[in-house]
């Protein structure tokens, strides 16, 4: 069950996040139609990891409020879809974008992303239906190019969520409100408050379902099934201490200061 998974599992790597600053990737894998994104974004009227860990995120952050006023907290929320070399914005009708920087010099950052402020656990919620209604737009219009084109697209999502502790209130920064579906969302420079204490991030990967042919090492053509690879060889080295090599692929050069 979701809910059990999210308290053994995501619960406690809430809890580090928001209240040591620490980074975390939680990732869903394996077959095709198994139930990936339903357990992670969830479905219906149930929820998915995301939703409760948004939840949980701040109920953490509301506890620490209660013991002590001074403790202040600035959430941002960002969705992206990867594939192979590719990134797109759903919150922006699937704008491709580009990663920009370097992982030695200051760490790399998705230039042109749209963050969402959150004051409230609604507004990353919103987000999450704003782009699952592009997404889908997006999916739909993705199956007619294969059609004609025979190349199949498939992407990783990835959900990640920013969150700056402060001692006192942010100073206002100016912020220009947009508004999708009458649901109104905050849209934020990449440059942030200074005066924070600490910063995580909490990033959720609903990756691409394994195929028949990405099961199979000789099948392995395609550059998104080729990530699931990188990714794979990543975790790897960072178990066993080696180096790991994070510029192997887009997606695993975006989780490196979270896996």
């Amino acid at each position: 069950r979701t809910d059990q998974i999210y308290g053994d599992v995501v619960h406690p790597l809430v809890e580090s996040a928001v209240l040591e600053g620490l980074n975390c990737t939680v990732l869903t894998h394996g077959n095709a139609s198994s139930g990936k994104t339903a357990t992670m974004m969830g479905w219906d009227r149930f929820a998915g990891v995301v939703e409760c860990a948004v939840d949980g995120l701040f109920g953490v952050a509301r506890e620490q409020r209660e013991r002590d006023s001074s403790n202040m907290y600035l959430v941002h929320g960002s969705v992206l879809l990867i594939d192979g070399d590719s990134i797109v914005d759903p919150l922006q009708c699937c704008l491709p974008l580009t990663l920009r920087g370097d992982e030695n010099d200051g760490g790399v950052y998705v230039e042109g992303i749209t963050l969402v402020e959150a004051s409230d656990p609604a507004h990353l919620k919103d987000m999450m239906k704003l782009a699952g209604e592009n997404m889908r737009e997006f999916v739909h219009r993705g199956k007619a190019k294969r059609a004609s084109s025979g190349v199949e697209s498939r992407y990783h999502t990835v959900v990640s969520i920013l969150v700056e502790a402060f001692d006192r209130p942010p100073s206002g920064d100016q912020h220009t409100t947009s508004t999708h579906e009458n649901k109104s969302l905050c849209v934020v420079p990449r440059s942030l408050p200074c005066r924070s204490l600490r910063t995580s991030r909490m990033t959720f990967v609903d990756l691409v379902g394994l195929t028949p042919s990405a099961q199979h090492s000789q099948g392995i053509h395609r550059s998104t099934d080729a990530s699931l690879l990188a990714l794979s060889d990543v975790v790897n080295a960072v178990a066993a201490r080696m180096h790991v090599p994070y510029k192997s692929s887009l997606l695993t050069r975006l989780l490196q200061d979270s896996i």
